[in-house]
């Protein structure tokens, strides 16, 4: 059993209260990798092996947890919980993956859904809208600030490219 460290007497409390925090979150809820073949699992993301049944859960090798939502090998997947890390992760990531980066005043942010770049999430992703064209009568510049906006809501993942 891990023993908290003091905060009181820490030269860095803001950064030792959070790994306290981080520990009692792992420790009281559970949030270890799930275990394959008796070792912790080192995939980031949900399973791809193995059969499994709707409503199984799957904590991966950075903390996300995962509910299946269909029955399958290796079934589909929705993450419920992000993975709570002080950097971006590197490596094979699965498409949407939102990690919380605590080091950051709890930025959330999502594996780009073309799989090269994290994006800072701070809303859901709603679909797609397209830039501003035609019509009979153009305004230039607030086509232009249209298409900005569409392409800034676009950068903060609340937009479908």
């Amino acid at each position: 059993m891990r023993v908290l460290a003091d905060i009181v007497t820490s030269i860095a409390p803001g950064s030792v209260a959070q790994g306290n925090f981080e520990s009692i979150d792992r420790t009281v809820f559970g949030l270890n990798p799930t275990l394959v073949a008796g070792i912790p699992t080192t995939e980031q993301g949900p399973p791809t092996s193995g059969a499994w049944t709707l409503a199984d859960r799957w904590v991966d090798a950075l903390g996300g947890e995962w509910a299946c939502t269909l029955t399958g090998t290796p079934g589909t997947w929705l993450q419920i919980r992000p993975a709570v890390v002080t950097a971006d992760p590197a490596g094979t990531i699965a498409d949407g993956y939102v990690i919380t980066r605590a080091d950051l005043a709890w930025t959330s942010k999502r594996w780009d859904l073309g799989g090269t770049t994290w994006v800072e999430v701070v809303g859901s992703v709603m679909a797609a809208v397209a830039d501003a064209t035609g019509g009979s009568t153009v305004d230039a510049e607030a086509r232009t600030a249209i298409n900005s906006l569409l392409a800034a809501l676009r950068t903060k993942g609340l937009l479908a490219p």
